[in-house]
């Protein structure tokens, strides 16, 4: 990801800015020389930081099924099976489609519309999963799948991806 990107986001963007400004001074290199030496690391950085989403994911559904009295070990199989789905489908198999779609109608869908249809499935997927681990009621399934999908969404836009750049920016 590029590293202006990191800027944008609502909750940790001014302080990543500030971070880079600093950085830049006190190297005296240029922007595009930092946001190179940051993009060819962050290559390799950000797939081995994806391990992370596994024990981040873990309090999520801690806190939506903690009367299930799963241990530890439960929820991190369900947590690594969830992201195995989520790193699979988002960001090898919907691109796919997503290409091939454009490729055969011409037609160049929006970020809303492709975020929008990304949880969507997202929210399919984790109903499916949870009706079938922990066996309640579809309606309480279906709350908790969309509850867990901003859970996740958020995760991985704030959380995941600040770790990310500050481990990158140290490495640099």
């Amino acid at each position: 990801m590029e590293m202006k990107l990191y800027e944008k986001n609502m909750l940790t963007g001014s302080f990543i800015a500030h971070q880079i400004d600093q950085r830049l001074s006190k190297e005296k290199i240029s922007e595009e020389a930092l946001t190179e030496k940051f993009k060819h690391k962050s290559e390799s950085t950000s797939k081995v930081l994806l391990f992370l989403l596994i024990p981040l994911t873990i309090p999520g559904l801690y806190m939506l099924y903690f009367k299930k009295s799963r241990n530890l070990f439960d929820n991190f199989i369900l947590s690594t099976e969830l992201n195995i789905f989520y790193i699979l489908t988002f960001y090898v198999i919907i691109p796919v489609f997503v290409y091939l779609f454009i490729l055969i109608s011409g037609i160049q869908p929006g970020p809303d519309a492709i975020s929008t249809f990304l949880s969507f499935i997202f929210i399919i997927y984790l109903f499916i999963l949870f009706k079938n681990v922990f066996r309640e009621k579809w309606y309480w399934t279906f709350l908790k799948s969309v509850v867990f999908a901003a859970y996740h969404i958020a995760m991985v836009t704030f959380i995941y991806k600040f770790i990310v750049f500050e481990v990158t920016f140290y490495l640099i």
